[in-house]
């Protein structure tokens, strides 16, 4: 579906996961780009989410880390961005085991 917002941008609303997914590819993207004109943008939202107690052996800077927990949780892949602690590493307490994401 597609309605206008107030800014009087037109947000287009998907009707399924795999059409999203269809969208957020070059094919999908350049398609409908081709279908709505040349002054169309494509805007991906992402959303922040806090994982807890996440043992702190978790490697954020580590795509694979990241593309494994997609794996698990049966996520699309690359559907996880990134991922950093809330609190900075220097600041943890010596005997931590566990942060949040």
């Amino acid at each position: 579906s597609a309605r206008k917002t107030a800014q009087g941008h037109i947000l287009y609303e998907a009707n399924s996961i795999e059409t999203a997914d269809w969208l957020r590819t070059a094919n999908g993207t350049k398609a409908f780009i081709c279908k709505f004109g040349s002054n169309v943008s494509l805007a991906i939202k992402l959303f922040p989410i806090l994982v807890e107690f996440v043992p702190i052996q978790f490697n954020t800077d580590e795509p694979s880390t990241l593309r494994d927990i997609e794996c698990k949780s049966s996520l699309p892949t690359g559907s996880i961005k990134s991922a950093r602690w809330i609190k900075p590493i220097e600041r943890r307490n010596p005997k931590q085991r566990k942060a949040h994401l």
